[in-house]
């Protein structure tokens, strides 16, 4: 910049004396302005080159910091003062980070591979990857980031041994479980639980408790299905009696014989699936037949009055609504008693249309 406005002051300050000092002036003012951000620039560059040298004695192997270092040496030669500031700052800064890291990375490295020494099992194998990715940020001149990543394997090691502990435990309480299951058919259980031992041995603690624990909630379920089962079975008679006299009682006896041939097999879950489902139903009906027997119960105690009303108003037995009336009332005990609802509400319906005949007639 000084020296372009020297050569215009040189070319142009003879026609206008003015204009071409006021260009010296400038021109003057640059040239202090260099000097004085030349020393500035040469206060960073030794300080830089200070700091590379310390990081090349820690260690001796490190590049960036020295080729950051080069190239602004080589900017400030050419002229470009700013862009070798630039790098001077940046040599600086790579080279502190190699100071400050560089020991703690490589301590953190040797004592992650220290503790990783004769581990064994899927959990040791992720965190040798995770060394290793370690070791490739300290080869690319990244201790800070291999630090922070090899700093976690011992703390997950421990993490690592306490689950497996507790994996240990947990399968030997699912080993006590099924031993102890009497009655139970435990054959699938005992695949299950040699998937945990199986799971254990190559050190995935999580798979292991997961297995073991999920044997332990089976057992309890099946155990408690079987309690309900084996106390429901033992009242066969009393479940009998809930449908006993029931046009359908056949399909009742079918399922009661399913409920009876899972608890034969000791499929417990099953067949307390089963018992749940015809309790359920038997309730729901049992339920329906209520409600449709307190109907014919109005619909009865109605014929009853209307009956002694058909009397006075001379409508003999014989008379076709009031025979309607009582074969539709008949019919409807009839039905109930078998249970079968849909026809004995289509008997009540049919009373209720004849008695209103014979209402709207007395």
């Amino acid at each position: 910049q000084a020296a372009s406005l020297l050569t215009t002051a040189k070319e142009e300050g003879h026609l206008d004396p003015t204009y071409g000092m006021r260009l010296l002036d400038e021109s003057e003012e640059d040239m202090e302005r260099a000097i004085s951000f030349a020393d500035d620039v040469e206060i960073i560059r030794q300080d830089a080159l200070a700091a590379v040298e310390e990081a090349e004695a820690i260690a001796p192997t490190v590049k960036r910091p020295r080729k950051a270092y080069d190239m602004g040496e080589r900017e400030v030669v050419l002229g470009s003062l700013r862009e070798g500031e630039q790098l001077f700052r940046q040599a600086k800064k790579r080279a502190a980070d190699i100071i400050l890291w560089w020991a703690k990375a490589e301590q953190a490295i040797q004592e992650a591979a220290r503790a990783l020494d004769g581990k064994d099992g899927a959990g040791a194998k992720q965190l040798r990857d995770v060394l290793t990715e370690a070791k490739a940020h300290l080869a690319r001149e990244q201790p800070k980031e291999a630090h922070e990543i090899a700093a976690v394997i011992p703390p997950q090691l421990e993490a690592d041994a306490d689950a497996i502990e507790r994996a240990e435990r947990s399968v030997e309480e699912a080993q006590r479980s099924v031993a102890q299951s009497d009655g139970l058919d435990t054959s699938e259980m005992e695949q299950r639980l040699e998937q945990a031992s199986d799971a254990l041995a190559s050190g995935n603690a999580s798979q292991a408790i997961g297995l073991a624990d999920g044997v332990v909630r089976t057992l309890e379920r099946e155990r408690a299905a079987m309690d309900d089962v084996l106390r429901a079975l033992k009242q066969k008679k009393k479940l009998k009696q809930r449908y006993d006299g029931r046009e359908d009682h056949e399909r009742w006896d079918a399922m009661l014989a399913a409920i009876v041939k899972a608890a034969d097999d000791k499929v417990w879950s099953h067949a307390g699936m089963l018992l749940e489902q015809m309790t359920t139903a038997l309730d729901r009906e049992g339920h329906a037949v209520e409600e449709a027997r307190e109907l014919y119960d109005f619909v009865a105690g109605q014929w009853a009055v209307l009956r002694n009303q058909c009397e006075a108003a001379h409508i003999k037995p014989t008379d076709e609504d009031r025979r309607a009336v009582e074969e539709a009332v008949a019919a409807a005990e009839e039905h109930l008693s078998v249970a079968r609802l849909e026809d004995a509400l289509e008997a009540l319906g049919a009373a209720d249309g004849a008695m209103e005949r014979l209402r709207r007639r007395i």
